[in-house]
């Protein structure tokens, strides 16, 4: 007999909406927006998140995307093209409520490099010693689950897995609303896309070996 799943309620759904809303409000006010970022909520079979078009700094409830997890469908709104990113954390980690994808510089900075993040202070200690680095730029948006899905693999005991490709910083968290990791100030956008273009270089040229 196949399971009935009903979907949340307006209350509900309103709530949702509200909190995405906020939490990407915060994240801009703290500086780890610019113009892009995106901060994600599981409610049972489906995914909210801040729309593509939204400023992050004054984004409302009613430019939150809602996207069904198990295929990617829209149920409403303009999901950003990140939103594979998020889906695949959520398929691969049951436990995962919540996904924020950002770009805080010094993040950004070390993994375009190739420098190791160690963790050095108490805010760092949910990732372990070392931060995983992943080096494809196109990790998030190519559409491939395999790599979508490696990512959000369990590591230990840790609630807040960071991931990196070159230039983006994610989070999954899990039991906690306070994001994790750290608050430097965002890169202007055309250093970003510098960044940006060396990752994609970097990554082309190790292909071609």
């Amino acid at each position: 007999m196949s399971q009935v799943r009903t979907a949340p309620s307006l209350t509900h759904e309103a709530a949702d909406r509200a909190l995405v809303a906020l939490a990407c409000r915060v994240m801009a006010a703290a500086g780890l927006f610019d113009m892009h970022g995106h901060i994600s909520l599981r409610d049972g079979d489906v995914a909210y998140i801040n729309g593509r078009r939204s400023s992050r700094i004054s984004v409302t409830p009613a430019q939150v995307a809602v996207v069904n997890i198990a295929d990617g469908a829209v149920v409403s709104g303009e999901p950003p093209a990140e939103t594979p990113l998020h889906l695949g954390c959520y398929r691969a980690r049951p436990e995962i409520r919540r996904v924020a994808h950002f770009h805080p510089l010094a993040a950004t900075a070390f993994a375009t490099v190739g420098k190791p993040l160690i963790t050095a202070f108490n805010a760092g200690a949910p990732f372990g010693k070392v931060v995983p680095v992943y080096d494809d730029p196109d990790l998030v948006r190519n559409g491939r689950p395999e790599l979508r899905d490696a990512v959000a693999l369990p590591r230990g005991e840790r609630e807040a897995p960071g991931i990196r490709d070159g230039h983006r910083r994610a989070e999954a968290v899990h039991r906690r609303r306070d994001q994790a990791g750290e608050r430097e100030p965002v890169a202007a956008v055309r250093h970003r896309e510098d960044l940006d273009r060396r990752a994609r270089a970097r990554a082309a040229s190790r292909r071609s070996r």
